[in-house]
């Protein structure tokens, strides 16, 4: 009596005859369909239900969930990779398949963890760095489709109360020769200010996404969006605001200041610190401390040693590290992986310039090239 209900309730999945079979078979019958799916994966039908009567068959349950993948049965093919994730949370394969599946679905944020957690798991280092590019692609469209939820819906509401935001400075001379500083300092500021415990600093691909998303540059966020509004489409509490003007033919002066996003105030006066171009790593230091005092924070000892620990050894070091962030916002990573090689040859312990040279060095695979790779990483 028990047999027609069940053949009723698989029916929407399954074919007479191969339940049949598969109640006959076993676990190898899962399998074994599972691969045939895969090889005529637009007619073949897949038991999902019949699953759970055999729970140990890990690698029939996979087949399975590969041919509905294949089949772009996305919802069924990601049921089955999470339960083979619950149940074996070290299956490499199901990771990957189920990573590449929450992208079709378009579903950024769980596909990047995935992958995160698939490449602690990968035993090539060709697959981390194709994970490392696939997954700073996946984070751009992740903060692109939130900042134009934040946008469409009218989302106006301030992040967390540690949420720190560095927007780009500005050039107000608008001479050419600082263009490159703009984003590598705001890059740097970030990298100091992440340092601090009680601090959670946005990635700077949630700006890149805000201005790509609006068509803005970063002098024009100032004046359309106004700092404060921006802020509060990032998901910061507070945005850190500047400006770099030149001071006769090799002084400079930088201004920076703290926005608070709720009130759309001002924390202090500002702070500024000022001496030849060729100081610009230095000034940037005294900076960093000025605004964390201005945001209140006091620093304990490992923090400070850790922050005036983060410079780059060379001038020159960084201004390639910050034409490598120009190139690659601009999709040119040929010349952003020069730019941060040249960067390393100059410091080999510049640990941002290295960070984003792993980002851009790798030629990107689509998916079926890195299905291969990953069928070979087993």
């Amino acid at each position: 009596m028990t047999f027609f209900p069940l053949l009723s309730q698989l029916g929407h999945y399954v074919r007479a005859p191969l339940l049949v079979v598969l109640l006959g078979c076993g676990g190898d019958a899962y399998l074994n369909e599972g691969r045939r799916a895969r090889g005529d994966h637009e007619t073949a039908s897949t038991p999902l239900p019949q699953i759970k009567k055999n729970p140990g068959d890990l690698a029939g349950r996979r087949e399975l969930g590969i041919a509905c993948f294949r089949r772009r049965e996305l919802g069924q093919a990601a049921a089955v990779f999470e339960e083979i994730r619950r149940l074996a949370p070290n299956d490499a394969l199901a990771a990957f398949y189920l990573g590449l599946t929450y992208e079709q679905q378009e579903r950024w944020a769980s596909a990047i963890s995935v992958y995160q957690a698939y490449s602690a798991l990968t035993r090539t280092e060709a697959m981390r760095r194709q994970l490392g590019v696939r997954i700073n692609r996946l984070k751009m469209q992740a903060a692109e489709q939130e900042m134009q939820r934040a946008a469409g819906d009218g989302v106006d509401g301030p992040g967390s109360a540690n949420t720190v935001a560095v927007l780009y400075f500005r050039n107000v001379n608008e001479r050419d020769e600082l263009a490159p500083l703009l984003k590598g300092l705001a890059a740097l500021l970030a990298s100091d200010f992440s340092k601090v415990r009680n601090l959670q600093v946005l990635e700077r691909i949630k700006l890149e996404a805000l201005l790509n998303g609006a068509g803005l540059t970063p002098a024009l966020l100032y004046d359309d969006l106004t700092a404060p509004r921006a802020g509060r489409l990032l998901g910061a509490r507070y945005v850190i605001v500047g400006g770099i003007v030149t001071l006769g033919e090799v002084d400079i002066q930088i201004d920076a200041g703290v926005w608070e996003t709720t009130r759309g105030e001002m924390l202090g006066p500002g702070t500024h610190a000022s001496g030849r171009l060729s100081e610009i790593l230095r000034l940037e230091k005294s900076l960093v401390l000025a605004l964390l005092e201005q945001l209140r924070i006091r620093l304990n000892v490992t923090e400070r040693e850790a922050i005036q620990k983060n410079i780059p050894r060379s001038n020159l070091a960084f201004l390639a590290y910050c034409r490598g962030l120009d190139f690659a916002d601009r999709l040119d990573y040929e010349r952003a992986a020069a730019a941060f090689q040249e960067a390393l040859r100059l410091d080999a312990d510049f640990q941002e310039a290295r960070t984003e040279l792993a980002k851009v060095a790798v030629t990107p695979l689509g998916d079926e090239e890195l299905e291969r790779l990953a069928q070979r990483d087993r």
